[in-house]
């Protein structure tokens, strides 16, 4: 699975509910943090040649881990 880059997850509703300053900060795209978990994770994987124990090693996190969030992922599709 190659990832792909998220669409842009929050509008200008959303900014300023948050109270954020949207005209200051017109060009910042924001993403949420699982999405970008699974991009860094799944480039992670491709750097290791589809080796999800060496990717985990690299990550310092089990392969469980990984093979988990993969299967959440997959049921997300």
């Amino acid at each position: 699975m190659t990832p792909t880059m998220p669409k842009p997850a929050i509008n200008d509703a959303l900014y300023l509910a948050a109270g954020c300053n949207i005209e200051q900060h017109a060009d910042v795209k924001i993403h949420p943090l699982a999405e970008m978990e699974r991009l860094y994770i799944g480039m992670v994987i491709n750097l290791c040649g589809g080796s999800i124990p060496r990717a985990s090693a690299l990550l310092q996190v089990s392969p469980s881990t990984i093979y988990r969030k993969k299967i959440q992922w997959e049921k997300q599709l």
